[in-house]
């Protein structure tokens, strides 16, 4: 049978390594606490930088697909309506047979054709202008929305942090994010394309209305 001096080294031993053990899993948590405000830290100090660089790209991404081509330069032949060519090229012979004649029905045939031909060229100016609207806008929601999303999320992340000094890095993060944001609205990055839109609308308003008061 072991004696009792074996059995209280067995007892040492064993109670060294559990002390090893413990203070090894105690190192790598702290190990690993530390590269988690490390990183944290790093994420949330450069939120601002991220989404300041994601808007630019955003906003200055160019597609290289070709342009959409207007309806009116559809060379489709089974449509019979204004959007084919063909009925384009037959609405202006019409056009240019009556304005030619000396009767009153000619030169309302004449301005019947061409108050068509006005209204069709303003259709397709229309839907190629809108179009590129709906695009513009969607850029603007996407940035707004991705900036709201990280102003969230870094709140949250506050609130459910344990730390004092976690909070104080998230916070600063914070901080930079919206500092950033302010900067971009203030200095219209992010409000000039509304500006512009605004603008264009008038512009097309006024236009508009010039050409219907040509066409009586």
């Amino acid at each position: 049978m072991p004696s009792t001096g074996q059995h209280t080294e067995k007892a040492r031993t064993l109670k060294f390594y559990e002390i090893n053990s413990s203070e090894t899993n105690f190192k790598f948590k702290e190990r690993d606490m530390k590269m988690e405000k490390i990183v944290s830290k790093w994420l949330f100090r450069n939120a601002g930088v991220f989404a300041l660089l994601l808007f630019i790209l955003l906003s200055h991404a160019t597609s290289i697909k070709a342009q959409k081509l207007p309806p009116l330069l559809s060379e489709g032949s089974a449509d019979p309506s204004a959007f084919n060519i063909r009925s384009i090229a037959e609405l202006k012979k019409q056009y240019e047979d009556n304005a030619k004649g000396t009767t009153e029905a000619n030169r309302e045939a004449a301005k019947q054709s061409r108050n068509r031909l006005v209204g069709i060229a303003v259709d397709q100016v229309d839907a190629l202008y809108f179009d590129k609207l709906k695009s513009d806008r969607k850029k603007i929601r996407l940035v707004q929305f991705i900036l709201d999303f990280l102003e969230i999320g870094a709140a949250s992340a506050i609130s459910i942090t344990n730390g004092e000094r976690a909070k104080t890095v998230i916070s600063e993060g914070l901080g930079a994010l919206q500092a950033s944001r302010k900067s971009l609205n203030k200095n219209f990055q992010l409000l000039e394309r509304n500006l512009l839109i605004n603008k264009m609308e008038a512009d097309r308003a006024n236009i508009l209305a010039s050409i219907h008061d040509k066409l009586d």
